[in-house]
């Protein structure tokens, strides 16, 4: 542990943020007539991280301070590196995982989605599926505080831990994503699996957090491409496609560590 600063802020926000969130989905199940439809609700509720952190982040320091905290949010000042890195990792490691599943003669899943509206598709997602609604509060408000209190790797698999627990809701609602995967395997090995999968892209995630100074921009199009990358080749709606996404998402995370080994154990970050 490197500084003690900031746990009433982290507690405040986690205890505000899941709060929020999952009353806002729990209308989901209820019998009320809301006109509202679930996915309506789910895209709601997942605004509530950013909303949060945006929110906490005036509140403490003010007006200075939230220009300041959020101004990472739309500066695309990131290097052609790590533009590559966004782009590439989990494009990458699904396009292996699509020629292990091909080669070993495993039934691979078809795409809803023609190959021409990725665009399209990439800003659907973007907008109203996570990375927006999310990343300010997961990565510019509790990492950016974590990193101070922890060094990276463990602050990355905390935030992970978190992460991957604020979702539960949506494995029991019948329209999402995480419903259908525990319908087609079981809620246990679903579950589980998301937590290793969240726990692998939040360190990668905070690999380009941390080289790009706390660039939020850049956050947000790693989540993107991820999501869109499973959306467009959704490989994971089979067994062996989940299997070997997550082997291989393990691996990518574990060569990744080994070269960021510095920034991610051997010191804080402020």
């Amino acid at each position: 542990m490197c500084d003690r600063k900031n746990l009433d802020e982290i507690s405040i926000y986690l205890a505000s943020t899941f709060a929020l969130t999952w009353a806002i989905w729990l209308l989901a199940f209820s019998e009320f007539n809301l006109r509202i439809s679930n996915e309506t609700l789910i895209v709601i509720g997942a605004f509530a991280p950013s909303f949060v952190g945006i929110f906490m982040e005036y509140k403490i320091n003010g007006i200075n301070g939230f220009i300041k905290a959020t101004k990472n949010i739309v500066n695309p000042k990131i290097s052609l590196k790590w533009y590559l890195y966004i782009l590439g990792v989990m494009g990458t490691t699904v396009l292996l995982c699509y020629g292990v599943l091909h080669l070993s003669g495993n039934m691979i899943p078809k795409s809803e989605f023609p190959i021409y509206t990725a665009p399209l598709v990439f800003l659907y997602i973007m907008i109203l599926m996570g990375p927006l609604g999310e990343e300010f509060g997961w990565r510019g408000f509790l990492l950016r505080r974590m990193v101070v209190r922890y060094r990276a790797f463990y602050a990355s698999v905390i935030v992970g831990l978190i992460w991957s627990l604020w979702h539960l809701p949506l494995f029991f609602l019948d329209t999402t994503i995480q419903a259908q995967l525990a319908s087609n395997y079981s809620f246990i090995f679903t579950f589980l699996g998301y937590i290793l999968y969240t726990l692998m892209i939040t360190i990668q995630i905070s690999i380009l957090y941390i080289n790009t100074k706390g660039n939020i921009l850049g956050v947000i199009l790693f989540h993107t491409m991820a999501n869109t990358s499973l959306g467009m080749m959704p490989l994971i709606l089979s067994k062996a496609g989940a299997i070997t996404v997550l082997v291989i998402m393990v691996l990518a995370t574990v060569v990744l560590i080994i070269f960021n080994r510095k920034k991610l154990f051997e010191q804080c970050h402020t």
